[in-house]
């Protein structure tokens, strides 16, 4: 029996969850009485009850896989106990250190580390851009950043500045580059391995260590504002501690783990209501004695991902829950480590960084693998089932000229009457060759061409085999097949099948030209249409962000005859908006303008 699981299950949401149930089972009761023909038993009535009542997201923890960005150099510099946040739409982290170059008898002498104050965002994840090289805090780790109100506060942490050491105050920033330094001295006594985490509409500062004074907190301090804090117990019932993690899961707070007084790793699990009163859950929990974890809450689970026990384990995990009692784990392709930072953007789970257990400084970064719209999931083996990784930066597609986003390209609308800038080139071109079954190197758009794999492996387990044979097309080859076919037939003839320079979808690099197994792999053809392949396409395309550009029947709209090849990526969300009303993204993009 789990410690004080009484307590856990004594309270009144589980009173008003029970009294729902045999509310549903007085329902079915009357039901098979009424309708003795129905070939469903008691337990399908109840199921199926309870599913149209609760949405219940449908994520496989098992096929969750984890992608690598290979080229590190391209980022911020190795490091852990940096500070990872979101912002206006972008990914950020700042300070932290590394210690790669002052490790001494095998054990990394801090003082000796390179510690940073720098600043760095990312609208992608991939591409990550330095805002400024030093801000105007003092060169820091282990700070809290939490926004209010469209404005970003800085507390807790330590720098190696004598004159600062963990007197690091409370800073302010409206645009996350630029700071002010709010107030010199906050009521607690200044730390380290703290947790602030917003709550209720509360911002909770939660335990901590200072190092040099030897004090190690369970103190809890709560703030409406992020200016004012008041002291709402000085003892929350666990053990004093730091680098423990505390999530936000189920409409809970749930600590796992930390650092004990004597240097070793805890191993409990407690749960509270309030983020003041605290409920032991495990006093040794599945996921074993952990610190300097941290969490995500993602689709329908909260993930315990990495960190360190007392033996420095070299083995990556992630442990995953759907209610803070049962447990799955599953041993990574990263290997294991600690002060790392994680982050869920754009549907996926981000890990920054991080010390691993061999007193390694990193900044790779790894992302999770699976997508998913409205509770369903799509599980795949995304840049892993040939290669193994994906090189994000690839010399073969050519260089860009634009900055536009992949999300921003995936919106923007490119027809007869809507031509691209001239000299465009996109910004995250990648090569499917190898990854897919392709017709010689053909580039995508990052984006799209991740949703594509996916789609491509999907089909596979449905014994549907794809291949593209066009992604992204240079303005010269776009006028070189318009050319050709002009002359086959007509440049009026050409123009309803063949888009001139920068009036191309495929010039976005969101485009794919595809065909199958069933018809041998041919360039573009109408026999495509009488496929297996296509029909599958037809029914499930749209899961995937992809949206048939040029259907049979839309000619007078799209200006083009029928293409059933041509696939272009607009994003899960509006590719089901267009599959559901049976319209085109022309007809979508024209209804918004009539709706502004």
């Amino acid at each position: 029996m789990l410690p004080k699981q009484k307590c856990l299950y004594n309270n009144k949401d589980y009173r008003i969850v029970l009294a729902i149930i045999v509310f549903l089972i007085l329902i079915l009761v009357l039901l098979n009485i009424s309708d003795k023909g129905n070939t469903l038993s008691y337990i399908d009535k109840l199921e199926s009850l309870i599913k149209k009542t609760i949405s219940v997201p449908n994520f496989d923890f098992s096929n969750l896989k984890w992608v690598s960005n290979a080229t590190t150099s391209k980022v911020w510099a190795a490091r852990d106990s940096h500070t990872a946040f979101i912002f206006k739409d972008k990914m950020w982290i700042l300070g932290g250190l590394d210690a790669n170059n002052a490790i001494e008898k095998g054990e990394p002498n801090y003082d000796k580390a390179i510690y940073f104050n720098d600043v760095w965002n990312t609208t992608d994840g991939l591409n990550w851009t330095r805002a400024i090289e030093h801000a105007n805090f003092p060169l820091i780790r282990s700070t809290s950043v939490f926004e209010v109100k469209g404005k970003l506060f800085m507390l807790g942490g330590y720098s190696p500045d004598t004159k600062v050491g963990y007197d690091i105050g409370l800073w302010t920033s409206n645009d996350g580059i630029s700071w002010t330094k709010e107030k010199t001295k906050l009521p607690w006594v200044e730390r380290e391995g703290q947790k602030v985490i917003k709550f209720k509409d509360k911002y909770f500062m939660i335990g901590g260590v200072n190092y040099l004074s030897k004090e190690r907190f369970n103190d809890v301090w709560v703030s409406t504002d992020g200016y004012t804090w008041s002291l709402e117990t000085n003892n929350a019932g666990w053990q004093p501690r730091w680098d423990m993690e505390i999530s936000e899961f189920n409409g809970k707070l749930w600590l796992t783990g930390g650092m004990t007084s004597e240097v070793k790793t805890f191993g409990d699990e407690w749960v509270s209501n309030d983020g003041i009163k605290w409920s032991l859950v495990y006093k040794d929990a599945p996921y074993g004695h952990k610190q300097g974890h941290t969490s995500a809450v993602s689709n329908g689970s909260l993930m315990i991902i990495s960190g360190l026990d007392d033996n420095n384990t070299s083995t990556g995990e992630v442990w995953e829950t759907k209610d803070g009692i049962h447990w799955t784990k599953q041993i990574t392709n990263w290997s294991a480590r600690e002060d790392v930072s994680v982050l869920v953007f754009k549907n996926r789970i981000w890990i920054l960084g991080g010390m691993n257990y061999d007193y390694h400084w990193t900044n790779d970064i790894y992302f999770s693998d699976y997508n998913y719209f409205d509770g369903s999931t799509i599980n795949s083996q995304t840049f892993t089932e040939n290669t193994g990784k994906i090189d994000l930066y690839p010399n073969t597609c050519p260089s860009a000229t634009s900055t536009i986003s992949s999300q921003d390209l995936s919106e923007t609308f490119v027809s007869r009457d809507k031509r691209l800038p001239d000299g465009f080139v996109p910004s995250n071109l990648v090569d499917l060759n190898g990854l897919v079954k392709t017709d010689g190197d053909v580039c995508l758009d990052n984006l799209a061409a991740q949703n594509l794999i996916m789609m491509f492996n999907q089909a596979k387990k449905d014994n549907v085999l794809l291949s593209i044979n066009f992604g992204y097309r240079s303005p010269e080859k776009q006028q070189e097949m318009f050319d050709f076919y002009a002359k086959q037939s007509s440049p009026e003839d050409a123009s309803e099948g063949i888009a001139k320079p920068y009036y191309s979808e495929h010039q976005l690099g969101m485009a794919a030209d595809l065909s199958a197994k069933s018809i041998n792999y041919l360039g573009v053809s109408t026999k495509f249409a009488k496929t297996e392949e296509y029909k599958w396409l037809e029914n499930n395309a749209y899961i995937f962000g992809f949206t048939l550009s040029y259907p049979e029947d839309k000619k007078d709209i799209t200006g083009y005859k029928f293409e059933p090849w041509h696939y272009r990526y607009v994003g899960q969300q509006t590719a089901k908006i267009l599959h559901d009303k049976n319209i085109t993204f022309s007809e979508y993009i024209n209804n918004q303008k009539v709706a502004d």
